[in-house]
């Protein structure tokens, strides 16, 4: 044991000794710190770091039922971003729409046409209506038909339905329809 680098006092009498002796008047021998255990030797962690799972598990928990109040919250008030199928009424608007007239309209008989046209097939008048769509609700669609009237010259009436696809909130589309005749009057109303 090494002496003690100050005056000490003996915790038997309480007599004030100085350093350099080793044993009290009374027999006593200063007391030394205890040597620290090996346990109490190694670098001890922060308190914070045992709070850290109490702090986790609530956060895990609290965001996962957050997520999930989110998705009924969505199926209880229909506040999804999947296109619907049918428009409510005032949500499609048409607009821009133009009669073009051709002289050199050829009828083809197939959607998708395998061989060229034949230069000496006939040539009929033909109308050819062109217009734009939007689209002024917050959902999209899915499809939209827009059924159109039309009348000719000699009044005889034409229907037709043109299918939009996946028409998006704000965003404006083209379509065209075309009419053997000359076509003066039209009407186009969406499908509701």
């Amino acid at each position: 044991m090494s002496a003690p680098a100050s005056n000490w006092t003996c915790p038997s009498c309480g007599c004030y000794n100085p350093a350099e002796f080793k044993d009290c008047p009374c027999g006593a021998r200063p007391q030394q710190a205890p040597a620290p255990s090996p346990s109490a030797r190694r670098r001890r962690l922060p308190t914070w770091i045992a709070a850290l799972p109490a702090l986790i598990a609530p956060a895990f928990y609290m965001i996962h039922a957050f997520t999930g109040m989110q998705r009924v919250s969505h199926a209880i008030s229909g506040s999804n971003t999947t296109p619907t199928s049918n428009p409510p009424s005032g949500c499609v608007e048409t607009y821009g729409i133009t009669l073009s007239n051709s002289h050199e309209y050829v009828r083809s008989f197939s959607e998708f046409p395998i061989a060229p046209r034949n230069p000496s097939a006939p040539r009929e008048l033909a109308t050819i209506l062109h217009g734009n769509v939007i689209n002024h609700c917050g959902d999209p669609f899915r499809r939209v038909h827009l059924n159109i009237t039309v009348r000719d010259e000699k009044g005889m009436r034409g229907k037709a339905t043109v299918q939009i696809s996946d028409l998006k909130p704000g965003i404006s589309q083209q379509f065209e329809r075309v009419w053997i005749g000359q076509v003066t009057t039209w009407e186009i109303t969406p499908d509701q």
